[in-house]
């Protein structure tokens, strides 16, 4: 366990820690500042995060040997390629690395599209579903195909050629990709992951926000059916959302008044007994959320859920909260996570970042405060649009 705790930081830093070029470029000083306050492999030692990264890549680049070409060719099924590197970015406070990725099938779209798999390359972080390559097929030793872990990705975000698979190999890996069951015979079995404290499930949300910085959204949109539609909110007037949760939310009420739309839908406050006894009962810091739905363009219903909060980091200029939202429906695709804190100096400030995993409901959320300034309350809000039944839903249209 201690073997695989030291991967995950390795692969923490190596996926979301900028390279020395990135951290010594005057324009990324501000977000470089920012990145340490969240950055515990940063913010101890400048520059001790990315030693790792560039160890990793030059060794990698030895061992693969010939398979690195020189020569690219037409992106196909069965190569391997990095996403362009000129699409590194930087999201939420955290500076995202290119992944290499394996090429499983063109979606015959136009302008080309295709469905990909991302790779690793530390044996220690594999699990159920991933497919770790024979030797005479793998750039490395311990190199992995998550099998489990594919997305779709335009044609021209790919980098150059680096390597290929054998079409045998192809064919198991989309095979285990329909059924993480359907391993072949020759391949090892990792472990499976029966604690939930194993460091492998923190990796596999690390590769899961590695592909949201990545994919194209709308591409995705397209081929997933049933997706939620989009939320039209901007044009939403405060007087409208009003006169709304004056209906649908008789008992809701506001303690402070916000000039924003969506800071009104946070703000809204309901009686505590509104809230699962469970949730009152519990220890730790616990915070209320609203869970806002609509149908359509209608505001259909208000409720309050209960979002247990990890950690919540104060230092001279920055709050950083990390926290997670219980009892959400099943269906939240496409929802939208809204955060305002109010201050000494200023109410209902919007984030400097968040992140939003609406499978989990996990959130983390940072302000930029300036020195001295008091936080005070955070006020939360879930929209999405109607799918499964979800607390207090119903409406009166």
């Amino acid at each position: 366990m201690a073997t695989r705790k030291a991967s995950l930081r390795t692969a923490r830093q190596y996926r979301t820690c900028p390279p020395r070029h990135i951290r010594k470029d005057p324009i990324h000083k501000k977000a470089f500042a920012f990145h340490k306050r969240i950055c515990p492999y940063c913010r101890e030692a400048p520059g001790a995060g990315l030693q790792p990264w560039a160890a990793m890549v030059e060794g990698l680049r030895r061992a693969a040997g010939a398979h690195w070409q020189v020569e690219d060719r037409p992106p196909a099924p069965g190569q391997l390629r990095h996403i362009r590197p000129d699409l590194a970015r930087w999201r939420d406070g955290f500076f995202y690395n290119p992944p290499l990725v394996l090429l499983l099938e063109d979606l015959s779209l136009s302008p080309r599209v295709f469905r990909v798999a991302q790779t690793f390359h530390d044996l220690h972080l594999a699990g159920p579903g991933d497919l770790i390559l024979p030797e005479d097929e793998s750039l490395s030793e311990g190199w992995f195909v998550e099998t489990w872990h594919t997305y779709a990705l335009k044609g021209a975000d790919l980098g150059r050629y680096v390597g290929g698979v054998s079409p045998d190999l192809l064919s198991a890996v989309l095979a285990m990709a329909a059924d993480p069951a359907a391993a072949p015979e020759w391949a090892p079995l990792p472990r499976p992951i029966t604690d939930d404290q194993d460091p492998r499930r923190y990796f596999r949300e690390l590769e899961a926000a590695v592909a949201r910085a990545f994919a194209a959204p709308s591409v995705e949109a397209m081929l997933e059916s049933g997706a939620a539609p989009a939320l039209h909110l901007e044009n939403l007037t405060v007087r409208e959302i009003l006169d709304r949760l004056d209906r649908i939310a008789p008992d809701g009420y506001l303690e402070e008044a916000p000039e924003d739309a969506m800071a009104v839908l946070a703000a809204l406050r309901f009686p505590p007994e509104r809230l699962p006894l469970a949730a009152q009962d519990a220890d730790g810091p616990v915070l209320s959320v609203n869970l806002i739905t609509f149908k359509g363009k209608n505001l259909a219903s208000a409720a309050p859920l209960p979002a247990r909060i990890f950690d919540r980091m104060r230092d001279a200029d920055a709050l950083t909260v990390d926290g997670r939202v219980a009892d959400l429906p099943v269906d939240l695709s496409g929802s939208r996570f809204f955060a305002f804190l109010t201050t000494g100096s200023k109410a209902f400030l919007s984030p400097a970042f968040q992140e939003w995993d609406e499978e989990t409901g996990s959130f983390l959320v940072g302000f930029d405060l300036p020195d001295e300034d008091a936080d005070g309350a955070l006020y939360m809000a879930v929209v999405h649009e109607a799918g499964e039944a979800g607390p207090g839903e119903g409406g009166d249209d």
